[in-house]
């Protein structure tokens, strides 16, 4: 059962390896999966505790019930859910969880609003209408999972200037401009900051969107 003890996590569509250093410092066995080789070596570079394997979701090259955590941190909206839902699945231990977080900046705080507009303007589907989280339907549409539990928190960074420039530069779609167009955004960034910030820096606010699913053939657990 999935509980407080250490377990097998999949960290998949793991990006750059935010979720995968925060499951590792809570002392769980990690593989992190990703499609992009540039991704998983700035995931290896930073968390080199990390097994990385690069694959894509609709085909996980991973052996059956080796998990009791398939974690996805706003990745599952790039999905194919009839071809990823199967295979994630398979990979779970029976009383193992499917667990999809989606983490938005709160954009009611007119710097942060702004932010996303300079993050918009070269990401265009970035953070538009639900985020992706309409995506979860498809979790138990597909007759492999318990109708998810959700769950919603509130949580706030302080960050400074050099803080927030690493944090927008660690995106992977900051990383996959080219270097003209990344300093562009980082100058803009920075000046935001500079215009915004006190001399300790700034509190940057955010909202988890946060749902965990049973497998429809494990018996319903609580905890």
């Amino acid at each position: 059962m999935v509980g407080a003890q250490p377990c097998d996590v999949l960290d998949l569509g793991a990006g750059a390896g935010a979720l995968t250093a925060v499951a590792l410092s809570a002392r769980h066995r990690l593989v992190a999966a990703d499609p992009s080789a540039a991704m998983l070596h700035e995931l290896v570079a930073a968390t080199p505790a990390a097994a990385a394997v690069q694959c894509t979701a609709e085909d996980l090259p991973l052996r059956p019930a080796s998990f009791d955590v398939v974690a996805v941190a706003t990745a599952f909206h790039w999905f194919d859910p009839d071809r990823a839902l199967p295979e994630i699945a398979r990979v779970l231990r029976d009383e193992g969880r499917l667990s999809l977080t989606w983490t938005t900046r709160d954009k009611s705080v007119e710097w942060v609003r702004r932010l996303g507009e300079l993050l918009r303007a070269v990401q265009p589907a970035a953070l538009k209408g639900d985020w992706g989280t309409g995506s979860v339907a498809n979790v138990e549409r597909s007759g492999l999972f318990q109708p998810p539990e959700y769950a919603e928190f509130e949580l706030t960074q302080q960050i400074d200037r050099d803080g927030l420039l690493g944090l927008v530069a660690s995106r992977s779609y900051v990383m996959a401009l080219d270097d003209g167009e990344r300093r562009r955004l980082l100058a803009e960034v920075g000046a935001l900051y500079d215009e915004t910030a006190a001399r300790d820096g700034v509190s940057l606010p955010y909202r988890a969107q946060c749902w965990r699913a049973a497998l429809a053939t494990a018996p319903r657990r609580s905890g």
